[in-house]
């Protein structure tokens, strides 16, 4: 049930095309500001081209009595050309991947469940070293108690393997796969301009291969946030999060975190969409503290009606298997476009930057450059091709010298849906 707060929706699905077509920017910032000071009531909120319904190709997916399921299976075949990711002698492979999924969706007027499930599978030509499965399992469900309030839970495990980019990753023969579970509850109400959320939730990690299980980890947090909407179109957000991490066989990890922070969520209809927030996170540990500036960002600008920019950034702290007990501060912003060339081509592009400066005793300084470009065509409901290039830069400063590395792929896929 989508249930309205002071001129927002809460999230929905693809909303179709948007109802401001703006040609210009100088018109379309006009636009936005007198949309955002016109008298209150509700707006229509715009989806990004990612978003978009699009009727002649939306696969419809199969009615299963009170739901819908959707499916699909996704086939592609990846050139790399540092399967590695290693400094020097550098080796080039071609990988080839299915990843079967599906998901029901309830239909009903009131309370909401949704169940989940996918994986893949994806083997190499030449190494077969570096074969690995996934696979995972979810529910959401929402429970509506009245009009204005409603009780939320989440609950998902899988099977995942560490990408050989991820910082963490070593040199291991075969690549590290780990076991995570993941379990919340959570609950909103919504009084006249303020809507209240909370969470609690835990997340358990556990790694698989030799000498990887000191970094199996526990974490519990719990969450709260508060929006007050001061227009149909802004809400002021204020965060709070409290967390306690512990590492089954290296206590020096154990930690007790906090993040405090506010922002802004915006929806201006035919122009911006998201939302924006800044704070303080401190993270105690038995020998040290590690506090900092946190913020984060998901916001989409419509630049033009079949174009649309997104901002990405987080910053916070986490710790690292790679080199013994040690800790780093993550900083991660990035950019993509998204332009609809014609109804059924989207052509896509990235591009990011992400910091880790690693706390004492650990000399290191992570700088990773990444970026992608790409292109999707729907043939029709059931079919469409994709396209891709990726590529990740990065270069280490400190002891760890040889996480220095370079990684291109190039991808091809066909997407087969129900």
């Amino acid at each position: 049930m989508t249930q309205s707060f002071y001129g927002f929706a809460a999230p929905v699905g693809a909303s179709g095309e948007p109802d401001v077509r703006i040609r210009s920017a100088s018109l379309s910032w006009l636009t936005g500001l007198l949309v955002f000071l016109a008298p209150v009531h509700a707006v229509a909120q715009d989806g990004g081209v990612r978003d978009r319904a699009r009727s002649d190709y939306d696969p419809l997916g199969r009615r299963v009595g009170g739901f819908t399921l959707h499916a699909g299976v996704d086939l592609a075949a990846t050139s790399n050309d540092n399967v590695f990711a290693s400094e020097t002698s550098a080796q080039s492979d071609i990988g080839y991947s299915i990843s079967p999924y599906a998901r029901l969706n309830s239909n009903w007027s009131r309370h909401a469940l949704t169940l989940l499930a996918g994986a893949d599978f994806n083997r190499f030509q030449d190494f077969d070293s570096e074969d690995t499965e996934s696979n995972y399992l979810g529910a959401y469900g929402r429970l509506d108690v009245g009009r204005d309030t409603s009780v939320n839970g989440n609950f998902r495990i899988g099977n995942q393997t560490e990408p050989r980019t991820a910082p963490d990753a070593g040199t291991l023969p075969e690549p590290v796969e780990y076991q995570q579970t993941d379990a919340s509850v959570g609950v909103e109400h919504t009084i006249n301009r303020f809507r209240l959320s909370g969470v609690v939730g835990t997340q358990q990690t556990e790694y698989d291969g030799a000498g990887q299980s000191f970094r199996d980890r526990t974490e519990d947090y719990v969450g709260g946030r508060i929006a007050v909407a001061i227009s149909p179109r802004l809400q002021v957000l204020g965060d709070v999060r409290v967390d306690e991490r512990e590492y089954e066989n290296v206590p020096a990890l154990n930690s007790d975190g906090r993040t405090l922070s506010a922002g802004l969520r915006m929806n201006l209809t035919g122009l911006l969409s998201g939302e924006v927030t800044v704070g303080q996170f401190e993270r105690e540990y038995a020998t040290e503290t590690v506090e900092g500036v946190a913020f984060g960002s998901n916001v989409q600008w419509f630049a033009t009606p079949i174009t649309t920019v997104t901002l990405n950034a987080r910053r916070n702290v986490d710790e690292t298997g790679a080199s013994g007990a040690a800790t780093y501060v993550t900083s991660d912003v990035g950019v993509r476009v998204d332009h609809e060339l014609r109804r059924n081509v989207i052509l896509s592009g990235g591009v990011g930057r992400a910091q880790r400066e690693y706390e004492a005793p650990t000399d290191r300084e992570d700088e990773v450059t990444y970026a992608d470009i790409g292109v999707e065509y729907l043939l029709n409901r059931r079919v469409a091709l994709e396209g891709r290039y990726d590529r990740i830069d990065n270069q280490s400063d400190g002891i760890d010298r040889d996480r220095d590395f370079e990684v291109n792929t190039f991808t091809v896929a066909v997407k087969i849906r129900l």
